[in-house]
């Protein structure tokens, strides 16, 4: 009998832990920035992670250019966060030799169907976004593909008015 009433105390004082926890997040991580696909199909985006950041010949805004094999899935109507618990933008932007950065969205379909090269070289993205510490701090560090207006003005490629109509296409 004690052994049943000690196994309900614990399984009580887990199950209590468990529903704190679940309403608080990541109570281990915090992390700086959040990218969120808006959009009805999957997508790849890719951005100067801070583990590549010490790779030889690696390329930072304002080249724009797409070399690195180096991109990460974020299904629909889901969000993934950007590199490693950094806690603050400034913090994060430390790790880079300049105060913005570029994030580019890929079409699942066009990287299992196309080769890399071919990618890097039509420049064939859905999206760019090139970033600057103080527009994150507008996005309260959270990235939103595709665009809402409230990145209108901020820059990217195709440009704001045009990725908004391709969307509604």
């Amino acid at each position: 009998m004690k052994a049943i009433k000690n196994f309900t105390n614990l399984s009580l004082a887990a199950t209590i832990m468990l529903m704190t926890c679940c309403g608080c997040g990541d109570l281990f991580a915090e992390y700086a920035v959040r990218v969120q696909n808006n959009s009805s199909s999957d997508v790849f985006f890719s951005y100067p992670s801070l583990s590549i950041i010490y790779d030889d010949g690696f390329r930072f805004y304002p080249d724009t250019t797409i070399y690195y094999e180096a991109y990460h899935l974020i299904p629909r109507q889901d969000f993934r966060y950007l590199g490693v618990e950094t806690k603050s933008l400034e913090n994060w932007f430390s790790y880079f030799p300049n105060d913005t950065i570029s994030v580019f969205f890929l079409d699942v379909e066009t990287i299992e169907t196309i080769p890399w090269e071919t990618i890097c070289n039509e420049y064939l993205i859905l999206q760019r976004y090139d970033l600057s510490i103080e527009d994150l701090r507008k996005l309260n560090g959270h990235i939103t593909y595709p665009p809402t207006e409230e990145m209108r003005g901020m820059h990217m490629f195709p440009p704001f008015e045009e990725a908004i109509r391709t969307k509604q296409e």
